[in-house]
């Protein structure tokens, strides 16, 4: 089952990162949204076990996203990555994933039905490894003004494989009525999801169906992801 850090609103999280996009750099999550709530789901459990317990989590009623979401992926299309980028991005288009790009960044965008029957064994490696997250709100959002908005930070998730919400992704979230998901892996090795909302989530919901084990709030909620 997963532990669950739970932030009713969203708070300070040490364990988590935030992309600086004036520095060009990671930094540590360290600050708050009262408009937001945040959710970290650690798989608690052998880590084979984990996308299969992840796809119940997210597409369960009571879950975290319920019957459709939008993946997304990015791609870096300038330097030594951009012939690799352009040929993966051509592959996703083919394999009905919508491309949105300027001249350095685009993204492969793709609706999504839960569960996640649909999907490729490669794609279901990417979601659980972090380099592909889950969005659920106006689809018409993920467009190429989307692009032009986080040139930095979309770079870092192109080159590393990782998302990592500043306070203007948040503030683009809230403004559209999304919510987000994204996989992370922590120092400890520990694997989970991370939930963006403006909902609340019945928790207790969660533990009584046997998705999660045990809640813990601030101060407490960034501790799932280093405990032993």
């Amino acid at each position: 089952m997963f532990l669950c850090g739970c932030e009713e609103p969203l708070k300070p999280n040490l364990q988590l990162h935030s992309f600086d996009e004036m520095s060009g750099s990671v930094e540590l999550s360290d600050f708050s949204d009262n408009r937001l709530n945040r959710y970290s789901f650690v798989w608690n459990g052998e880590f084979a076990e984990f996308p299969a317990h992840l796809d119940q989590l997210i597409s369960d009623p009571d879950g975290l996203f319920g019957t459709s979401v939008h993946l997304v992926t990015c791609f870096w299309l300038s330097g030594e990555e951009a012939f690799r980028s352009k040929l993966q991005m051509k592959v996703r288009q083919k394999s009905g994933w919508t491309i949105i790009h300027d001249e350095d960044i685009g993204i492969a965008v793709k609706e999504s039905f839960l569960p996640l029957l649909d999907l490729s064994t490669e794609d279901v490696i990417a979601l659980t490894e972090g380099s592909i997250f889950v969005y659920r709100g106006s689809a018409n959002a993920l467009n190429r003004e989307f692009v032009l908005l986080f040139p930095t930070l979309l770079k870092f998730f192109a080159r590393f494989g990782r998302i990592a919400p500043n306070q203007s992704m948040l503030n683009w979230l809230w403004d559209n009525d999304g919510e987000m998901g994204y996989c992370k892996r922590s120092d400890r090795d520990r694997q989970g999801i991370v939930f963006i909302t403006p909902n609340k989530l019945d928790l207790g919901k969660l533990v009584r169906k046997g998705l999660v084990e045990q809640v813990y709030r601030p101060p407490e909620a960034a501790d799932v992801w280093v405990l032993p």
